[in-house]
């Protein structure tokens, strides 16, 4: 069963700076830790969930352990209450770079504030691939110098 986690102006993720994410993996039930170790995994943020890949940000770990902004970090344990395994995504402030231009399928995309971008974090070892997480984010604007 996927999670819905959503980004909201709350959260107070601006274009242009550094952030990371650090989110909790379950199985199907929703309950059980899923132990991620070993598991490539694919998160991508799209203007729209049916937008073409690929994203205007992606981010990923291969079976092998290669990250292109993913880490795994803490132990993982059966138990909710003593699992501290979490998937990391790490955006620099190049990722989110309002001057920065994207190019995208359907042309040049260039990020917005106050705008709903929408978000998936996916296990990718077939036959397993599978959304684990999902949701939008919307990015703020800081005042420019």
């Amino acid at each position: 069963m996927a999670e819905e986690f959503n980004v909201t102006p709350d959260d107070q993720f601006f274009l242009g700076e550094d952030k990371i994410f650090e989110l909790s993996v379950y199985e199907s039930d929703g309950v059980t830790p899923l132990d991620v170790i070993g598991i490539p995994l694919e998160w991508s943020l799209k203007k729209t969930d049916r937008a073409a890949d690929p994203g205007i940000i992606a981010k990923g770990i291969s079976a092998g352990g290669v990250s292109t902004g993913i880490t795994i970090v803490g132990v993982f344990n059966a138990d909710p209450n003593l699992n501290t395994q979490k998937v990391r995504i790490t955006f620099t402030d190049d990722d989110t770079d309002p001057a920065v231009t994207s190019e995208l399928e359907s042309g040049a995309y260039t990020l917005r504030a106050n705008r709903a971008y929408r978000h998936s974090l996916k296990r990718m070892d077939s036959p397993n691939e599978n959304v684990l997480m999902y949701g939008s984010v919307t990015f703020l604007q800081a005042t420019e110098r």
